[in-house]
Order: structure tokens, then C-alpha cells, then sequence
């Protein structure tokens, strides 16, 4: 049997909990899908090693090897969108990109990498599982990084149907069939091969807080929130990047916290953690989508667009709260733990369907 040479492309190496569920789930997809596969990952993390210990079957690479390959398949994560703000430069060098317009922008890059003998990676198809598009902030790099690969896409299965409304502006570059589904995560048997144990009665409700650090919110006001909510709840924190959000970790230094650890544990030993929660508190999109996926219903607390997607993903199984509103916080935590385990059953499963319909529409393109 011919061996087919894959390549999987993502935020991947960077032991974020929500990434490494994606990284699994795509894996075990071309697994299934191309039985010849031979998976090579590129990465350029400092600390990916564990990667190759969850992965053994994969080669991971730095991301400036070169090299030809069959197929590249992106597996979601933090890849086509930036909300970060850029300086004067970055702004400059984008309104020269509007002028001179996407496909003279990459007409003159191709050429750019010949002459100076930086070719990229060379495929036959490019493929996108559970693709989130978001809005780029002016000046962003990652737009002028990230247009190859939106015009080389051959079948793009998009999460959420704002993604496909962001890649309007995208139009004269890309050729791809487009495939609506939902998120990678929704499909629970690639990741999360048994459900968590029931969980145990406790004296008090349980109250998970996976927040990020996000602009606006001081330590001393989330101290006082906190603080707050362990009169009427038992806390425990969920940190699901260790490398970032130091405010929130000192926050919850004083409660019981559970951080992801990709080296010293699984994805599905950590979201038996959420699983063992009430109601989760999270301003990160997979700790809603995960918590779900175990049966625990979320509030989302809204600090980015993508936060707002999550919570139409999960209608009955989340409540959407402001981030500059903390007031009204507690009221949605009591609302969220009284949801009906039926239906947050009900949200996953019509997301999982989606997931899955999307995914019988992409098997044609492993072929």
C-alpha cells in the first residue's frame, strides 16, 4: 500500500487544553480516514515534547522544515483571527495590502520566495475540520500570514456560521467547497472515549471558573467577585494554558485549581475535573464546549466575538454574560446550574450531528 504523507497544521505544542482536544480529534480522524497515513506535525513550541508522548505515531517537526506533502489538514485552533491591537507600522503595511489587493499581494509574495529561495510547503490539498474564522484587527500579521492559506483550501468544514460571513472579504482568493458543521470537540469519541463517572452529591453546589485574563478586568475586582461566589458555592479553578493568564492564577491560588498539564495527564482526566462541577464560569470557548461534553452547563462570560459563537452553540447549556457587568454574574451562575441535564444532552447532540454530517461530507477529499 502506497503510503500517503499528511500533514497536520494547528495551534498545536502550546499545552492549551482546547487545542490538544483538537489536536487529538483531528489526528484520530485522518487516522481513521487514511489507514496509509504517514502524520507528520510542525510546530514551533518551545515545549512540545509532549506532543510526541500523546501522539506517538507522529513525526513533529520545527515549522521551517520543507518538505512536499500529499495532504495538510488543519484541525481548528487560534489560527484565523486576531483581536489584538497593532501599532502604527502593522497599520500602515495593511492599508498598502488593501490598495494593492489580495491577489496581487500574493502573486508578488510567490515571487518574493523564489528569488529569495524560501519556497512553502508544497501539497496536493488543503483541507480545514472545524475551521473557526474570526475578525482580523487592523494591521494584523497573522492576515497577511494566514491569505495563502485561504486560497489554497480545496474543502473548508467551518464550526459556526459567522465564519462563513468573515470569509466574504476573502472571496476573490478562495476556491474551496464550503461545508458547514460545528466544532471538532462535539465529537466526543475521538477524545473522550468513555463518559465521566456520575457525579457525587456534595452539601454545596459546585462552581468551576476557567476565566482568562482579559483587558478591563483588575485582580483586586475578580479577588471580590470570587471571594463573592464562595459564600454560596465550593470553587474550584480551571486553568486551561498554564503559560498565560497570571492574574487568574493567582486569583485562584487560594481555592482548589486544576491546571492542564498535557505531560502528567489526559484530556479526558482533566475534563473528568469539569465534569465533576455544577456549573462551570469560563471566558475560554472549550471550556464551555468541553464542560457540555461531560454534562455541565456553563456561563460565558464575554470578552471576545468567539465567546458569543460558543454560547449559539449551546443555546440551553450556557448563559451569556457582559464582562463589564460582573452584577449580574451570580444570577446567571443560579440560572445555568438549574439547566436540565436533558438539555445540555440536547445541545451536544444536535452539535455532534452537525460535526459528523460535515465530516461524511469531507471523507470524498481523504480519498
Amino acid at each position: 500500500m502506497t503510503t500517503t504523507r499528511v500533514l497536520m497544521k494547528g495551534f498545536y505544542g502550546y499545552a492549551n487544553f482546547g487545542d490538544d482536544v483538537l489536536m487529538l480529534v483531528t489526528f484520530n480522524i485522518i487516522r481513521r480516514l487514511v489507514p496509509n497515513a504517514e502524520i507528520t506535525l510542525m510546530t514551533d513550541a518551545p515545549n512540545a515534547l509532549y506532543v510526541a508522548a500523546m501522539l506517538p505515531q507522529v513525526a513533529v517537526v520545527p515549522t521551517n522544515a520543507s518538505a512536499h506533502f500529499d495532504m495538510i489538514v488543519h484541525g481548528g485552533g487560534g489560527v484565523f483571527f486576531d483581536f489584538a491591537r497593532h501599532g502604527f507600522f502593522q497599520r500602515a503595511l495593511e492599508t498598502i495590502l488593501m490598495v494593492f489587493g489580495f491577489n496581487n499581494y500574493l502573486c508578488a509574495e510567490k515571487i518574493a520566495r523564489r528569488v529569495l529561495h524560501r519556497p512553502r510547503i508544497v501539497t496536493k490539498r488543503r483541507l480545514g475540520l472545524g475551521i473557526g474564522v474570526g475578525g482580523f484587527s487592523v494591521g494584523s500579521p497573522y492576515l497577511r500570514s494566514r491569505l495563502h492559506m485561504l486560497a489554497e483550501f480545496d474543502a473548508l468544514w467551518l464550526r459556526d456560521p459567522q465564519s462563513g460571513e468573515q470569509l466574504k472579504r476573502f472571496a476573490s482568493i478562495m476556491h474551496d467547497e464550503r461545508i458547514m458543521g460545528s466544532d471538532l470537540a462535539f465529537l466526543t469519541d475521538d477524545w473522550l472515549p468513555e463518559a465521566p463517572p456520575a457525579r457525587m452529591p456534595a452539601s454545596r453546589p459546585r462552581l468551576g471558573i476557567g476565566l482568562r485574563d482579559w483587558a478591563g478586568m483588575t485582580e483586586p475586582a475578580l479577588n471580590q467577585i470570587v471571594a463573592a461566589l464562595a459564600k454560596d458555592y465550593d470553587i474550584s479553578g480551571f486553568i486551561l494554558d498554564a503559560k498565560h493568564d497570571p492574574i487568574m492564577q493567582r486569583v485562584l491560588a487560594s481555592y482548589p485549581t486544576h491546571i492542564w498539564q498535557p505531560s502528567k495527564m489526559t484530556v479526558a482526566e482533566f475534563a473528568t475535573k469539569l465534569g465533576a462541577m455544577d456549573v462551570l464560569l469560563t471566558s475560554r470557548a472549550h471550556a464551555s464546549i468541553c464542560g457540555a461534553c461531560v454534562g455541565v452547563p456553563s456561563v460565558i462570560v464575554n470578552i471576545e466575538p468567539k465567546m458569543e459563537q460558543v454560547h449559539a452553540m449551546l443555546p440551553n447549556a450556557s448563559r451569556l454574560v457582559v464582562a463589564e457587568d460582573s452584577t449580574a454574574w451570580a444570577q446567571a451562575i443560579a440560572d445555568a446550574a438549574l439547566v436540565d441535564d436533558s438539555a445540555i444532552a440536547a445541545d451536544v447532540k444536535r452539535n455532534r450531528i452537525a460535526s459528523m454530517a460535515a465530516l461524511t461530507e469531507m471523507k470524498r477529499w481523504f480519498a
